[in-house]
């Protein structure tokens, strides 16, 4: 990770930004949806509104507020008229709360964690997950907290090296938490599923060492699944008691699985940097996974592509 790359990311920040809150709240104020998570509601990366405005030229948008929240790569969730973030200042972090409409701070929560930045500017690199009442987070160094929504106090939290004994990858860990029912879902190298209001452990998976992705929850054959894209390469698990239902080895150097799967009907789209290209894995009823295609044309580092209408657009 480069700095220009960090300047492309403070650029496409600042156009979802000012696209987002200038746009949906100025004019569709009672249309908007809800972005809950890392990549959407249903971590596809499509959001379902219609009537975007276009025609800059004529229609710019405008800038309504602006807030420092600090070093760091955590994109933003937004539920009702509040919008969540990360970010980190001499080695803290901060989870932020603002009002959606003035930019006024309504709660924020701070904590000891160190920038970290190695090859890159450091910082947080996993994005709020909102829930009706409560917000998740992971910091870099793997403390997760469970907090109000309301008012930023901690409902519950964990150290995910202590407790699960997590090792952190070499870029420290990435991943935004998965809500799926009663459970948040996390991937740091083993597939953790704990009880969203008091952070109990419902099922652990295998440890297949820790990478940079976020897991995702899929339907097939009338069955709830996870898909998870840690060092090992994509691992599928029954979303009810974290079993392996499947396995598909995809190296990449220095373990930087970092893209978040795609699934579709009975197909995966994996891909990772450093060379390694895309592949599209068919599963079988019996959890087996075949290569359907590969090439090295598309090459996700760490952002994941857009499917849509049976073609996949994204940055190589």
């Amino acid at each position: 990770m480069k700095t220009n790359n960090y300047l492309l990311v403070k650029a496409l920040f600042a156009l979802f930004f000012y696209s987002l809150f200038g746009i949906i709240w100025d004019v569709y104020a009672n249309d908007a949806q809800d972005w809950n998570q890392f990549h959407g509601p249903k971590r596809d990366r499509i959001s379902s509104e219609s009537n975007w405005l276009s025609n800059w030229d004529e229609n710019p948008p405008k800038q309504l507020w602006r807030q420092t929240i600090g070093i760091g790569f955590s994109s933003i969730s937004v539920v009702g008229n509040r919008v969540y973030t990360m970010g980190n200042q001499d080695d803290k972090d901060t989870v932020w709360c603002f009002d959606a409409n003035t930019g006024q701070e309504i709660w924020r929560h701070t904590y000891s964690c160190e920038l970290f930045p190695k090859m890159h500017e450091g910082g947080p690199g996993g994005t709020p997950t909102v829930d009706a009442d409560a917000v998740f987070t992971v910091s870099k160094d793997g403390q997760m907290f469970c907090l109000n929504a309301f008012n930023g106090e901690v409902n519950w939290s964990k150290n995910l090296q202590k407790e699960f004994g997590a090792e952190m990858p070499t870029w420290r860990f990435a991943l935004s938490p998965l809500l799926e029912n009663d459970m948040v879902i996390l991937d740091i190298g083993l597939a953790v599923a704990l009880h969203k209001k008091t952070g109990e452990v419902i099922w652990k998976s295998h440890n297949y060492e820790s990478a940079y992705s976020s897991p995702i929850a899929f339907d097939f054959q009338e069955k709830r699944y996870i898909a998870i894209f840690p060092k090992f390469g994509l691992v599928l698990l029954d979303a009810e008691n974290g079993k392996e239902f499947g396995k598909y080895k995809w190296d990449t150097r220095y373990g930087c699985n970092a893209a978040t799967p795609i699934f579709h009907e009975n197909k995966f789209f994996v891909s990772s940097g450093y060379g390694r290209g895309g592949s599209v894995i068919a599963l079988n009823d019996n959890g087996e996974l075949k290569e359907v295609w590969y090439n090295r044309l598309m090459r996700n580092h760490m952002n994941s592509c857009v499917l849509w209408n049976g073609f996949l657009y994204g940055f190589d």
